[in-house]
C-alpha cells in the first residue's frame, strides 16, 4: 500500500477561542526549523542545556494558559539562544488551526528567527482551504532561493488526490475547484511569503505550529480575526486495554486533536537523608566534609557513605568517579538522588583515569597533533570525543599519522600498544574539559539491585562513553522492582569497539525519562529488555533518540544486527509510552517494538532514518519488525517523513494509527488499523 494514499489522515478542525487562549503551554520554545539545500524541512536542535530555559515548565505539563509576559519572556529566551543552535530536531506537537477572513496576510521572519511577535504566534507552517466556490490562491515568495512550498489537493472528505512538487518561484497562482480541499505547506516555519486568497467564505483555516498566544483575544492584531469558534473539551486519554494491568505514573489529556500530560518527576526523588555537595575525584586534592564550600569527592561518597534518602549535589566538572568504582557493591546500591548543581555542566566519562587528561597531552613539534603517553589513561582507547562549539563530536580514527596531522577531528594510533595522536576540530588545544577518552568495557553507571529495590533519581547529567550500555539499570533475582527516573540527562557515545553498546539499557526495571537524549551509541539509544523474566516498563517524555549506530560500525559489519540500531526499542513484553519524542537518523528502524512489546506513541516526530541497505523493515520509522507475534504499537498524532517506509507491520503484530501525518510508504504484513478502521494487507 502506498503511504501517500492514507498518510494525510489528520482531521480538519477549527480551534476555539478558549483553546487559543491556553495553547501557549504546548510550545517548546527551544526548537526551530531550518531548510536544507534540497528544500526539505530540517529540524534544528538546541544544544546542551539551552532548551530548558525557554518556557515555564508548568505550561509543558499542564497546557495551562500563558500570560503575555511569559510568552514574551519565552520568545526572548529563544532569540537569545539562536546563535548556538546545533544538530537536528523537529517541531513535534500537533498542528493548530484557526480561521481568518479572506484577503492578504504576511508571514514574516527570515527562516532563522522567530516570526514577528506582533502576531503572537511563532511560525507559519501552512494553511488549508475548504472551497465552497472556485478559489484562486496567489503566493508571492519573497526569497525563492531560500523558501519553497507545495500545494496538495484533497476531495471533500479529506482524501489525498495529488500534490505539486516543491515550488520556488517568486509568484505562483493556483485554482482550487469548488468542492475540494487544498493544503499549502512551506519548507520553513518562518517563511517570508505573502499569500492572497480569493472567495473563501469563512472556510479558510490558517495552520501554525506552537502557538504563543496572549491571554486576551483583544490583544490580537486586527489582521487575525477569530470566527466560528466551537468549545473544545479536555478529557482524559485512556490507555489501551493492553496497558490496564500496568500502573503508569502519568495522566494524559486530549482535546481530540492535541495531547497534554501531567507527570510529576519530583515525586521520584528520595527523601529523608543527608545532602552532600560533591566534586570530581582527583589525587591532587583532599576530601571535604560535603558542604557547598568544602565538597566531598563523589568517589569517596560512593565507596564509604551511601545511605537511603541522600541527595548528592554535583558541582561542575568532569567525573571519572563512577568508572573508577570497581567493586559492584560500591556501585549505586542505595536509594539516592544525583543532581547537577548546574544542569549539563556535570560530565561522566568512561575512563577511570579521566582526571589525568590535563596532565598528559603534549604537542608534536611542527605539527597540528597532540600525543598522549600516559598508558593508564589511553590504553584500550575505543573512542575519543571532543566538546566543540557546545556539542560532543566523536573524532574519526584514521589509518595514517599524515592524515591525522592534515585533518581536523581525527585521531591515529599505530596499534593497541601505541600512544594516540589527536587533531582536534578548530585546531583546539586538548584539555581536561574538551577531550574525553573512552576505554572501559563496562557501563559508566551500573545499578544491579542485588541488595534492595533501588529507586534512583538523576538530573542534569551528561554521560560520555561506557561499554555494554553507557548506563545499565536492572533488577535482581530477589529484588524485581527497581525504578530509575532521569531528567534533563544526555547519554552519548557509548562504544567499546563492537555493536553491543546501547546508550541506555534497562533490564526488567521501571524507567522514566524526561527531556533526555540517547545519541551516538554503537547500537541503540533507549533499549528495554526483560530480566529474570520480568519485563521492562518505561515512559519517554520530550526525549531524543538519534544518530545511533552511524559511527561506521554498522557499515563495516554487514550482519543482520548491523541494520538494527534504533532510536528507541522495546523487547520481551515490555510496555511503554513515548510522548513528544524525536527519533531520527538511526542506522535501522527509528522506533522498533518487538517480541510482544506494546507501546503508545503520542505526538512523536520520527524521520530521516539512516539505514538503506538492510531492507524495508529497517529503512523504516515505526516498526514491529520481527515476526514473533503479539507486538502492538499505537501511533497517535505522530509525524513521519524522510524515510522510505513510515510503517512496517510484521506478521502476527498490530499497528493502530490515528490522526497522524505519514509521508513514507506503509508495509502491512500483520494487522493494521487507521483511525479505527481495519486495513487489508
Amino acid at each position: 500500500m502506498n503511504g501517500e494514499t492514507i498518510a494525510m489522515i489528520k482531521a480538519l478542525q477549527v480551534k476555539s477561542i478558549e483553546e487559543l487562549k491556553t495553547s501557549g503551554g504546548s510550545a517548546d520554545a527551544g526548537k526551530v526549523l531550518t531548510v536544507g539545500s534540497d528544500g526539505k524541512l530540517i529540524p534544528a536542535e538546541l544544544e546542551v542545556g539551552e532548551g530548558q530555559v525557554a518556557v515555564d515548565g508548568s505550561l509543558s505539563v499542564s497546557g495551562a494558559a500563558a500570560d503575555a509576559k511569559k510568552v514574551g519572556d519565552a520568545l526572548s529566551a529563544v532569540n537569545g539562544s539562536l546563535e548556538n543552535l546545533n544538530d537536528t530536531v523537529n517541531e513535534h506537537l500537533g498542528m493548530s488551526y484557526f480561521p481568518v477572513e479572506k484577503g492578504n496576510f504576511t508571514a514574516s521572519g527570515d527562516g532563522d528567527s522567530v516570526a514577528s511577535i506582533k502576531y503572537y504566534c511563532r511560525t507559519v507552517s501552512g494553511f488549508w482551504i475548504d472551497c465552497v466556490d472556485d478559489t484562486k490562491i496567489t503566493i508571492f515568495n519573497k526569497d525563492p532561493n531560500k523558501y519553497k512550498f507545495s500545494i496538495a489537493r484533497y476531495d471533500a472528505n479529506g482524501n489525498y488526490i495529488t500534490a505539486t512538487l516543491w515550488i520556488n518561484t517568486f509568484k505562483y497562482e493556483y485554482t482550487v475547484l469548488s468542492g475540494y480541499k487544498c493544503r499549502v505547506r512551506f519548507t520553513t516555519l518562518s517563511a517570508n511569503v505573502e499569500i492572497s486568497v480569493d472567495e473563501i467564505s469563512n472556510n479558510f483555516t490558517y495552520e501554525t505550529e506552537y502557538l504563543d498566544m496572549p491571554t486576551t483575544v483583544d490583544s490580537l492584531d486586527n489582521s487575525w480575526k477569530l470566527s466560528n469558534s466551537v468549545d473544545r473539551v479536555l478529557t482524559n486519554y485512556s490507555l489501551p486495554n493492553d496497558f490496564s494491568a500496568t500502573n503508569f505514573p502519568i495522566t494524559i489529556y486530549t482535546d481530540r486533536r492535541k495531547y497534554f500530560y501531567n507527570f510529576n518527576e519530583s515525586s521520584f526523588k528520595t527523601t529523608g537523608g543527608i545532602t552532600y555537595y560533591c566534586k570530581p575525584y582527583n589525587t591532587n586534592e583532599s576530601d571535604g566534609d560535603g558542604t557547598k564550600e568544602n565538597p566531598i569527592m563523589l568517589y569517596t561518597y560512593l565507596t564509604t557513605l551511601q545511605a537511603d534518602g541522600d541527595t548528592l549535589i554535583l558541582q561542575d566538572g568532569v567525573y571519572c568517579d563512577l568508572a573508577k568504582v570497581k567493586n559492584s557493591s560500591d556501585k549505586i546500591h542505595k536509594n539516592i538522588n544525583i543532581i547537577a548543581e548546574n544542569s549539563k555542566r556535570v560530565i561522566f566519562v568512561g575512563n577511570e583515569y579521566g582526571y589525568l587528561a590535563a596532565q598528559v597531552w603534549s604537542k608534536n613539534e611542527n605539527s597540528r597533533t597532540y600525543i598522549n603517553n600516559n598508558s593508564e589513561y589511553v590504553k584500550g582507547a575505543t573512542k575519543i570525543v571532543q566538546k566543540f562549539m557546545g556539542r560532543f563530536f566523536a573524532l574519526q580514527r584514521v589509518d595514517t599519522y599524515a592524515l591525522c596531522n592534515s585533518t581536523e577531528g581525527t585521531w591515529y594510533k599505530k596499534d593497541d600498544n601505541s600512544s594516540p595522536y589527536i587533531h582536534l576540530f578548530g585546531n583546539e588545544i586538548p584539555t581536561y574539559a574538551n577531550v574525553f577518552v573512552n576505554n572501559i568495557t563496562l557501563p559508566i553507571l551500573y545499578c544491579n539491585s542485588d541488595n534492595q529495590n533501588i529507586n534512583l533519581y538523576i538530573e542534569g547529567l551528561i554521560f560520555i562513553g561506557g561499554g555494554n550500555g553507557g548506563v545499565l539499570f536492572r533488577n535482581s533475582q530477589i529484588y524485581l522492582n527497581p525504578k530509575l527516573c532521569a531528567v534533563d540527562c544526555d547519554f552519548l557515545h557509548s562504544y567499546d569497539g563492537d555493536l553491543s553498546n546501547d546508550a541506555i539499557s534497562i533490564l526488567g526495571a521501571n524507567a522514566y525519562f524526561v527531556r533526555c537524549r540517547a545519541m551516538y551509541a554503537s547500537k541503540d539509544g533507549f533499549n528495554y529488555h526483560k530480566y529474570n523474566d520480568v519485563p521492562a516498563n518505561f515512559i519517554e517524555i520530550d526525549c531524543i533518540g538519534s544518530n545511533n549506530g552511524v559511527d561506521g560500525v554498522a557499515e563495516s559489519n554487514p550482519s543482520s544486527i548491523a541494520y538494527s540500531q534504533n532510536g528507541s526499542t522495546s523487547h520481551d513484553n515490555a510496555k511503554g509510552i513515548r510522548i513528544n519524542g524525536l527519533y531520527y537518523n538511526n542506522y535501522g528502524t527509528n522506533l522498533a517494538d518487538v517480541s510482544g512489546s506494546k507501546t503508545v506513541n503520542i505526538q512523536c516526530s520520527v524521520y530521516e532514518g539512516a539505514e538503506t541497505l538492510g531492507g524495508d523493515k529497517y529503512d523504516c520509522d515505526f516498526g514491529t519488525i520481527t515476526d514473533d507475534g503479539n507486538s502492538v504499537m499505537y501511533i497517535e498524532s505522530c509525524r513521519s517523513f524522510g524515510t522510505k517506509n513510515s510503517i512496517y507491520v510484521a506478521t502476527g503484530t498490530e499497528m493502530h494509527i490515528n490522526n497522524s501525518d505519514l509521508n513514507g510508504e506503509i508495509i502491512n504484513n500483520g494487522t493494521l488499523y487507521i483511525n479505527g478502521s481495519k486495513v487489508l494487507s
